[in-house]
């Protein structure tokens, strides 16, 4: 699998922390949304960026996690926080390093 630094894919955009736009829910799709409390117009799209400082911020700070077999997951694996991100990995998030990786990610609204 090839690493790319650069993706798009959805998300909706909540309310501001410190003047900055917080995103969430990545990967949410029209279909099933309404599961979310959430409506089909509120949906963007962003582009996920690898971020030059890969160190750890207060949140809004967005993680996500490149699988080498599979690419980056859009959805379920993008959180504003990587405290978030780590609590996906039932048996800890170093046991899976071998099968990727987090990255910091710079999230815009496309």
């Amino acid at each position: 699998m090839k690493f790319t630094k650069s993706f798009e894919t959805t998300a909706i955009k909540g309310s501001t922390q410190e003047n900055e736009p917080y995103f969430n829910s990545f990967g949410i799709h029209p279909a099933t949304c309404s599961l979310y409390g959430e409506k089909p117009e509120n949906i963007i799209k962003v582009r996920c960026t690898v971020s030059e400082d890969q160190t750890e911020h207060t949140p809004p700070d967005y993680w996500g996690w490149f699988d080498n077999k599979t690419g980056w997951t859009y959805g379920g694996l993008l959180w504003p926080s990587f405290t978030q991100l780590k609590m996906c990995f039932i048996y800890g998030y170093e046991a899976e390093e071998k099968a990727g990786k987090a990255y910091r990610l710079d999230v815009e609204e496309l």
